[in-house]
């Protein structure tokens, strides 16, 4: 009798013990998941800052960086292909850059430009290609569809150079990032827009438009030195 009731008594007193550890958990469950708040928009400032201040900032770092060397790591991604390589790079403003393609067993690659010619080097096949420096010929060994002096200005980390004018540019105020938001409407309608930080005013990343609203490329820029 005595082995019956306490065989009796085992269950209840695990399913008691199971229970109890059931409830715990969900009480740590339960006061670990606290409701979180959405992101709230920055206020906006009291003032906007005038495109001709945005671009001024722009274009004392455009003066002041002319030249780059380092090293850097690309990833790329087209609707063929994708991949991460590492590249040496060097480039001298307006229009002058050399990049160098790194494989495991040596260097994959080598295209300067002096801002006329484009000149690539492929070692293992041992094959040089010449020719002008057209955005075309550009795209066709940097994946980039930019002209000589557009790839110079993205490796310093500046907007492609184009006629802007202070008068035809609108600032406005981008609430969930908190930067300011500079349009400019170009020729054919697309619209170049430009971003600022709103402590520092520096550039954080630039777009181009086409009219229907389609992205054609966008650079985002960080960690300023």
């Amino acid at each position: 009798m005595n082995c019956r009731s306490a065989g009796l008594r085992t269950p209840d007193c695990g399913l008691r013990t199971f229970a109890s550890a059931f409830i715990l958990v969900l009480s740590v469950c339960l006061g670990g998941c606290a409701v979180r708040r959405p992101p709230q928009p920055a206020p906006p400032p009291v003032a906007l800052p005038s495109a001709q201040e945005l671009l001024t900032k722009l274009d004392a770092r455009r003066q002041s960086l002319t030249s780059l060397r380092g090293l850097a790591r690309v990833v790329y991604t087209d609707p063929h292909d994708r991949g991460t390589a590492k590249q040496a790079v060097a480039v001298v403003a307006p229009d002058q850059f050399r990049l160098e393609l790194f494989s495991p067993i040596g260097i994959m690659s080598l295209i300067t430009c002096d801002g006329r010619a484009l000149v690539a080097y492929f070692p293992r096949e041992k094959t040089i290609y010449r020719g002008a420096a057209t955005p075309l010929n550009v795209a066709r060994f940097t994946r980039v569809m930019l002209s000589a002096r557009d790839i110079a200005s993205l490796l310093l980390g500046l907007p492609p150079v184009l006629p802007l004018d202070n008068v035809a540019g609108t600032v406005g105020f981008d609430a969930d990032r908190g930067w300011f938001r500079l349009d400019f409407p170009l020729p054919g309608g697309s619209t170049f827009v430009l971003w600022f930080a709103r402590q520092t005013l520096l550039l954080t990343r630039w777009e181009m438009l086409a009219s229907d609203g389609t992205l054609l490329a966008r650079v985002s820029l960080a960690d300023y030195r």
